[in-house]
């Protein structure tokens, strides 16, 4: 068992609603805290692996607090129940990385969307990634491939078979023989900015 002592600075009632969250979020065998005018001090008992996960809640439920605070509103939704909302299944990855490219602030833990955009064009982002990926199982092979044509197709508007031939000429897709699938050829978030830039200077349709 070791001893590990942390502090998140905050003032007043700041501090009382860092702690809420805290103590609602932060699970451990043995947590403390102490609040101070400028700050909360927090002491964890436990093994390393359980003092680290408590850490790094607790820096993202401040931070969280913090935000809310400050007037920009966090949207929270569990992943199953915008399939439920939006009639399709969306990956997390897919839409965490198109709302950030929005320019929103995005990410994905515990099975929650977390958010500062709006709520209806998060769900209205996500139902066209889910469409759009539903429509290429048998063009596309693996998640992955997917998840680079449908955030390109949601955020430029492109056709998808116009981005896969942008993407083709790139190099960043082939096709392969065997399946019959287009293949991805280097990871996906890379090949996603390449394809964003091509598609921008609207090289759908064009000769590279």
């Amino acid at each position: 068992m070791k001893v590990r002592s942390f502090y998140v600075k905050c003032s007043g009632e700041e501090c009382e609603d860092i702690l809420s969250y805290l103590l609602e979020n932060v699970k451990a065998r043995d947590i403390s805290y102490r609040v101070t005018p400028s700050g909360i001090y927090v002491t964890i008992r436990g093994l390393e692996p359980e003092i680290r996960d408590a850490w790094q809640r607790i820096r993202y439920y401040s931070s969280l607090a913090k935000r809310l605070r400050s007037g920009r509103g966090v949207v929270e939704i569990p992943v199953n129940h915008i399939a439920k909302e939006t009639g399709v299944t969306v990956s997390a990855q897919a839409l965490v990385e198109a709302l950030r490219l929005k320019g929103y602030k995005a990410e994905f833990a515990e099975g929650l969307i977390r958010s500062d955009a709006p709520r209806e064009e998060l769900l209205g982002l996500a139902r066209v990634l889910g469409e759009v990926a539903k429509s290429l199982g048998m063009v596309v092979r693996g998640s992955a491939a997917r998840r680079l044509v449908s955030v390109a197709v949601a955020l430029t508007g492109t056709r998808a078979e116009d981005v896969l031939e942008v993407a083709g000429r790139l190099g960043l897709m082939v096709y392969d023989e065997d399946s019959g699938r287009y293949v991805l050829t280097r990871e996906w978030r890379d090949a996603l900015r390449l394809l964003l830039r091509a598609l921008r200077r609207g090289e759908a349709g064009s000769s590279v």
